[in-house]
């Protein structure tokens, strides 16, 4: 109930604002003040809930396909949606962007990508650009937090007694999904863990997954290497993500040079182009990536930090939004263009997040 009369709050908040021009008005004085600036939308996955991965991906990284088309169509009737690159040439050269330019980003590289994003993408004739981690391409691999809560699914169906790894209890229930709280907060515990204690875990649930259940087949999960020529070949743009969406600031050197570098080949032989971006695995760098980065040859790389880029930024610490239906949906599950403005304005993570 109280997260309910929170989210109606916050609905009522967002309708008085974008209706009485508050919303506007926060546009104008940023671009007035700091000149104009470069929203990057960063999406994962553009999937439905009867689709058997969805419960697998946390809340954090799903809009659904009438979602994502609503902000589409929106995007396209009120903003310019520039392809990335030249945005970020013209951001960080100084040059004149239009007034509301945003540009939109995929990370990982999930099929749906093309399955459900692409035909939306190309019937609005927007563009965008797909960060791919190149290991998972072509194949049914999911990454560590999916694999993990599919894991414990499996395992709960056995027992639904939880059992410690590391110190740490992993919750068994057989509908155990991304959905539920528990998932979130022990993403986010594994997160916090040194990698190869992170791995440790990992490991184990999946060695005793596999012990109990043997393996179940999925279907592919990632982008396959047709369905990125077929793209790239219709304007879709891509970069990288890495190879094995490693944390960057946990590899050592060597670890560091090789997700960059591999990556970025991949990358470049899968798309016949010299010029590649990157976005950092959750968002994750320091000064010692930052700089690897650079060397490695990319042209500019993008954060998770929020907010809205202004002229003279950095091109290799770029902001995103990050999109999902929570982000864009009122108390009542429905797309809001009120909330969706709030949020690629900037102005909901300046009024709440300071």
């Amino acid at each position: 109930m109280m997260r309910f009369l929170k989210e109606i709050t916050k609905d009522v908040l967002a309708i008085t604002c974008y209706y009485t021009g508050i919303t506007r008005l926060f546009e104008l004085v940023g671009n007035r003040n700091h000149g104009l600036g470069l929203a990057i939308l960063a999406y994962h996955r553009v999937v439905d809930s009867d689709d058997p991965t969805a419960s697998l991906s946390l809340p954090g990284i799903k809009v659904s396909g009438e979602n994502f088309k609503r902000q589409i169509q929106w995007l396209a009737s009120k903003w310019h949606v520039l392809p990335l690159e030249e945005a970020i040439e013209q951001l960080t050269e100084n040059k004149n962007l239009p007034e509301r330019a945003c540009a939109i980003t995929f990370d990982d590289g999930w099929s749906d990508n093309f399955t459900a994003a692409y035909p939306i993408l190309k019937e609005n004739d927007v563009p965008a650009t797909i960060f791919l981690a190149t290991d998972f391409l072509n194949s049914n691999r999911l990454h560590w937090p999916e694999q993990l809560i599919r894991d414990l699914r499996l395992l709960g169906r056995e027992s639904q007694e939880s059992f410690k790894v590391e110190g740490i209890a992993l919750p068994l229930t057989q509908d155990f999904s991304s959905e539920k709280p528990e998932a979130e907060q022990l993403v986010q515990t594994l997160l916090g863990l040194p990698e190869s204690d992170r791995m440790t875990v990992i490991d184990r649930a999946r060695d005793e997954a596999s012990r109990l259940n043997g393996t179940e087949p999925l279907p592919r999960t990632s982008l396959s290497y047709d369905e990125i020529r077929e793209m790239s070949a219709a304007g879709i743009r891509f970069g990288s993500h890495t190879v094995t969406h490693r944390i960057l600031t946990q590899c050592d050197e060597q670890g560091l040079d090789e997700e960059l570098r591999n990556s970025r080949e991949a990358v470049q032989s899968l798309i016949g182009t010299g010029e590649v971006g990157f976005a950092y695995p959750n968002g994750d760098f320091n000064a010692r990536v930052r700089e690897q980065t650079s060397k490695t040859g990319y042209a500019f790389a993008v954060t998770m930090i929020p907010g809205v880029n202004r002229p003279g930024a950095d091109p290799f610490a770029l902001r995103r939004i990050n999109i999902h239906d929570g982000t864009c949906t009122n108390a009542f599950g429905r797309f809001s263009k009120c909330r969706f403005a709030c949020e690629i304005t900037g102005f909901f993570d300046w009024l709440f997040r300071g």
